[in-house]
């Protein structure tokens, strides 16, 4: 049978998950503790001193935090910031349950779970279109994209797994630039590392 703990965290995860679709509010505010919770148990309790804060930083459970708490305060309504969130937490708690069945039923989902975690952190990155769509669709105000890229920034510095992505989509877009042989679609490269650039230079103060 589970551990103590892990009953706790998995319970903590199926609550949250039940909770989405009666109320966004308490679905993040459960991830709020869910998040702050799992933080403790990986860095131990909060120290009031430099070390602690470059500790808590790069873990991923704390970037998360930050954004739940954006999204509660804001009352942000754009579902597509709630999928790299639903897609991690659900992951983690497709693991748990695989590891006490006996069947493994979960054993495809387990295979492909890498792919999974690739998928949802560009999702996370790519996201700052949706923030850009949902302001023209009322979804969120327009200061929430400032801050939606402010978030995007402190990623790449904190998470190794979102520097790397954003430094593919880099590399990416110079080969679509210099080699395609369609002239919209390196246009459309240009165009979008010119904004990419833009967003760096002017929002994020410097790459």
């Amino acid at each position: 049978s589970p551990p103590l703990l892990e009953i706790i965290d998995l319970g903590i995860i199926g609550l949250s998950v039940l909770t989405l679709p009666f109320s966004y509010k308490y679905y993040t505010l459960i991830l709020l503790f869910y998040f702050i919770y799992k933080m403790i148990l990986a860095t131990g309790m909060p120290k009031f001193n430099l070390d602690y804060l470059k500790i808590i930083i790069h873990n991923n459970n704390f970037n998360l935090f930050i954004l739940c708490f954006i999204l509660w305060i804001s009352r942000n309504k754009d579902i597509f910031l709630l999928i790299p969130i639903l897609l991690h937490t659900g992951l983690y708690l497709i693991k748990g349950m695989n590891k006490y069945t006996q069947k493994n039923y979960l054993d495809p989902i387990i295979n492909i779970s890498s792919k999974i975690k690739d998928f949802y952190q560009y999702m996370e990155i790519f996201n700052i279109l949706a923030v850009l769509i949902g302001f023209f669709l009322g979804y969120n105000r327009f200061y929430f994209i400032f801050i939606y890229i402010q978030f995007i920034k402190f990623r790449y510095y904190a998470s190794a797994d979102i520097r790397e992505k954003i430094n593919n989509i880099r590399v990416q877009l110079e080969i679509a630039r210099t080699s395609s042989n369609i002239p919209f679609i390196r246009k459309l490269a240009e165009i979008a590392q010119k904004i990419g650039n833009a967003f760096s230079n002017g929002f994020f103060g410097g790459d």
